[in-house]
C-alpha cells in the first residue's frame, strides 16, 4: 500500500511504503525504487523539503 506524500509518519515506527525517483550518474540511467524493495538492508531516509537539487 503507496501511503500520500501529506501523511506524517510517527517517529520510531516503521516508514509507510513508498515509491521515489532515482538517477543513477555512473550509468547515467533514471528509475523508481520502491521501500519495500529494500527490505532486509540497512538504509537511511531524509527529508530536506527546501531543496529540490539531487542530493
Amino acid at each position: 500500500m503507496v501511503m500520500p506524500l501529506a501523511r506524517e509518519a510517527p517517529v520510531g515506527l516503521p516508514a509507510y511504503d513508498f515509491v521515489a525517483e532515482t538517477y543513477f550518474p555512473d550509468t547515467q540511467t533514471a528509475g523508481q525504487v520502491r521501500l519495500r524493495d529494500l527490505l532486509g538492508h540497512w538504509i537511511l531516509l531524509f527529508f530536506y523539503s527546501s531543496d529540490f537539487t539531487f542530493v
